[in-house]
């Protein structure tokens, strides 16, 4: 008996978190319309009262991390002075990449530039020249700097309090600084790496559903297998097994070798993209939508209307924003974890540079040869197009050379950024129910493995991920303003640690 005790208040955090995780289950599985109802109210209210909120922050993150990284801390080594990076470069890029947000990016790479072009916001019309050069711009400004700074943010913070300082993997270990060890050691600290937990399982299920429809969309283009219940259950049971064996491994295993084979096949199907399609109209594409992207950047990152109509804003920019922070308290922990021994100038070159200048490469590429189909088209006919974004990528893909090839290729691609990013969610949401432990139990991997499967699953036999997405999305709003405190705190330890040497 005193050993269950003893389990408990070392898990306290694990078990309360997973009843909520069951409870979700539970009530989407039931309640599927009601969760709709509440979620789409709760982000309106958040969207219209708070919008400012998130477009601010992500200002003060970008602002953040150059100055950090050009100041006199950025040589500072997340870890030992003498430690060495643990993985090659090549690997460190691949596993930033596949266990993030590839999977968002391959699904999204050619439906949101026609949406944008269909129905840009108020004051642009569409289909025009002005709606394309907005429409990719805002695809490098919603995929680009703006999700990968909030990644940043925390996971440096993670690496330098566990590598550098000697703590443990927490998030809340980030405001010792502000509250001090009591606190975070405390009831404080419990909720902070809850409230994480929770953030993260939803956010992550919900992302890896929309993976899975897209498989299903390509199932169905390209063999004629029809998205039913029963072709998501075994695409997810396959899934599942794959990537909980793959965290099982661990992180010099699986996900390594993975995320190594999935940006190797990343790199092939953007070389051949480029080559089946309109290479003279992707290269001016790349060069004029850089210059504009450059030139509207600061009006584009801080767009919001005192006066006029906020909906564009509020459905797509704060809530790509919001979507961002739901993903930050896993992916900044796994960002953390493969960081060992880079410096912070490195770190900030290595999780905000590099993956931005390839994601704008690939969405010139994709949104180039998207937006050049429908040349010709009717508006209705576009916005039909990407009625279902699931099947998008293929239909535009069919009028191309090579089109059955590179549809495998994507789902091939689809398949194994589920696989990392379930496996880089499942690792994080493991450490973050294990007081931190960086090698926690495998039980808990298994377990948050099939949580995150089940929740994909239910949502998606609902006929909508819809309703948890917009609820996560909407709750990330403390977690928002904890990441806001991570900032000066960490800037409060570098200096009152005085690792920098007058």
């Amino acid at each position: 008996m005193m050993d269950l005790i003893k389990w408990f208040k070392e898990n306290s955090v694990f078990v309360w978190t997973l009843l909520i995780a069951i409870g979700v289950i539970v009530f989407g599985a039931a309640y599927s319309s009601t969760l709709g109802e509440i979620s789409g109210a709760f982000m309106s209210w958040v969207s219209y009262y708070f919008g400012w909120l998130y477009i601010l922050s992500i200002v003060a993150f970008i602002g953040f991390c150059l100055w950090i990284s050009l100041s006199k801390y950025g040589k500072v080594k997340l870890g030992k002075d003498d430690e060495k990076p643990e993985f090659s470069t090549f690997s460190w890029y691949a596993m930033l990449f596949c266990g993030s947000t590839g999977i968002g990016l391959v699904f999204w790479s050619i439906a949101e530039p026609l949406s944008h072009y269909a129905a840009p916001p108020f004051g642009i019309e569409a289909g025009t020249m002005e709606a394309i050069d907005f429409s990719i711009r805002t695809c490098y400004l919603h995929w680009g700097i703006t999700q990968w700074v909030c990644f940043a943010v925390v996971g440096l913070g993670v690496a330098y309090f566990q590598f550098r300082k000697g703590k443990n993997a927490q998030l809340s270990n980030l405001l010792t600084p502000f509250v001090g060890e009591k606190r975070t050691n405390g009831w404080f600290g419990k909720f902070i790496d809850g409230f994480s937990v929770v953030v993260s399982f939803a956010g992550v299920a919900t992302s890896l559903g929309l993976g899975v429809s897209q498989i299903c969309g390509g199932l169905e283009h390209l063999f004629g297998i029809p998205k039913t219940q029963e072709t998501i259950m075994w695409i997810i049971i396959f899934i599942t097994l794959v990537f909980i064996i793959s965290a099982i491994s661990g992180v010099y295993k699986g996900i390594k070798l993975l995320s190594n084979f999935n940006t190797l096949l990343a790199l092939a199907l953007l070389a051949i993209a480029f080559i089946v399609g309109p290479k003279i109209t992707i290269l001016n594409n790349l060069t004029n939508s850089v210059g504009q992207h450059i030139q509207y950047f600061f009006k584009d990152v801080f767009m919001i209307n005192a006066f006029g109509d906020n909906e564009w804003v509020m459905n797509w920019r704060v809530f790509y924003y919001a979507w961002f922070v739901a993903w930050v308290p896993f992916v900044g922990m796994f960002v953390a974890r493969i960081s060992k021994g880079r410096t912070i100038r490195e770190f900030i070159m290595g999780v905000v540079i590099v993956p931005t200048v390839f994601t704008i490469i690939w969405l010139s590429v994709f949104s180039a040869i998207a937006l050049s189909t429908v040349q010709g088209w009717s508006i209705e006919s576009v916005q039909q197009l990407i009625a279902s974004p699931e099947t998008a990528v293929f239909i535009v893909f069919s009028h191309y050379p090579l089109s059955k090839v590179i549809s495998v290729m994507i789902c091939v691609l689809l398949g194994v950024f589920f696989i990392t990013s379930a496996d880089s969610a499942t690792y994080s949401l493991s450490v973050m129910t294990t007081n931190g432990d960086i090698n926690p139990p495998v039980y808990k991997k298994v377990v948050w493995g099939i949580v995150v499967a089940t929740i994909a699953y239910i949502l998606l036999s609902a006929g909508s991920l819809k309703p948890l997405q917009t609820i996560s999305i909407a709750a990330t709003l403390p977690f928002l303003i904890v990441m806001i405190a991570m900032m000066p705190a960490l800037v409060k330890d570098l200096r009152k640690s005085n690792i920098i040497k007058k």
